[in-house]
């Protein structure tokens, strides 16, 4: 029998869901890990976040074309695999340098869920259904941001900040039973591509080619050099980190409602309007 529409719904939302408490969860807890593993460079804790975001941005290139070849449900397994294992790393790691290397690979195994969720939507379903599904997704998704600072300041103040990693694992866990039970393979053996590194390769070169990338890296570069673009960017992330703990963990949440109403917009106009809105073409067109 296949899942139900409301069920499939708040599956991909929690697999989606993976990325954002992975990165929100863990907020609350930066100065406690600054405190007990770099007491000398405190601001070093938050390459937790970025080394996670850099995992994140590696693994979201090779997880679609993995799947397309591999089948979507076994990637999600694999990436699940490199979440837990990783996520059991930072919980035991003795320095910092060891949870940044293990915060890559758990963002690499983040991926998984994050690219095949979407991948899955497409499968199964198309059109405007599968505009209006991804819009409710979103709306469940825009959630987790408020809600994970929260959980992960609970976690600390009941146990310390080691916990929050036994609570990536148990949110992974269930997400990947969910699917596994819920889920039929929607890409048959007869259908997946030959993996190749030529095709893949060819496939990342068309990417760097596109006009827009070229234009993103002029305008990094016009203004000033790539290091210095980063130190600028770690500067403001710095900022709104000192920002975050000054206000209680709430600097986060402020654009919360405002996302929710924006997707409740969205599935009225794609129910209203219905594929012309989703059309590039047609508003070229127009």
């Amino acid at each position: 029998m296949r899942i139900s529409t409301p069920e499939f719904i708040a599956l991909m939302a929690m697999l989606v869901a993976t990325v954002a408490l992975s990165i929100d969860a863990m907020l609350p807890a930066l100065p406690n890990i600054a405190l007990e593993l770099t007491p000398n460079h405190t601001n070093q804790a938050q390459l937790i976040l970025s080394s996670f975001i850099l995992g994140m941005a590696l693994g979201t290139f090779v997880m679609g074309p993995l799947s397309d070849s591999f089948g979507r449900k076994n990637i999600i397994y694999f990436g699940a695999s490199v979440y837990i294992i990783s996520s059991a790393l930072c919980m035991f790691a003795p320095n910092l340098e060891t949870i940044v290397v293990a915060r890559v690979l758990q963002g690499i195994g983040a991926a998984a869920p994050r690219v095949v969720s979407q991948a899955l939507i497409r499968d199964l379903y198309s059109g405007r259904e599968m505009a209006r599904i991804s819009s409710f997704i979103m709306i469940i998704f825009s959630l987790v941001p408020a809600v994970a600072p929260l959980l992960g300041a609970g976690l600390i103040s009941v146990f310390d900040w080691r916990a929050i990693f036994v609570t990536f694992i148990l949110f992974v866990v269930m997400s990947t039973i969910w699917t596994g039970i819920r889920i039929t393979e929607p890409l048959k053996p007869e259908m997946r591509v030959p993996f190749s590194v030529q095709t893949f390769w060819a496939a990342l070169t068309e990417i760097s080619s596109l006009g827009i990338v070229d234009k993103s890296l002029v305008s990094i570069d016009k203004d000033k050099t790539q290091c210095e673009t980063l130190a600028f960017l770690a500067k403001e992330n710095n900022k709104k980190y000192d920002l975050f703990f000054a206000n209680g963990g709430d600097q986060n949440n402020n654009n919360i409602p405002e996302a929710a109403v924006c997707n409740k917009l969205n599935i009225g106009l794609i129910e209203g309007l219905g594929d012309k809105i989703q059309s590039s073409s047609w508003l070229l067109k127009k």
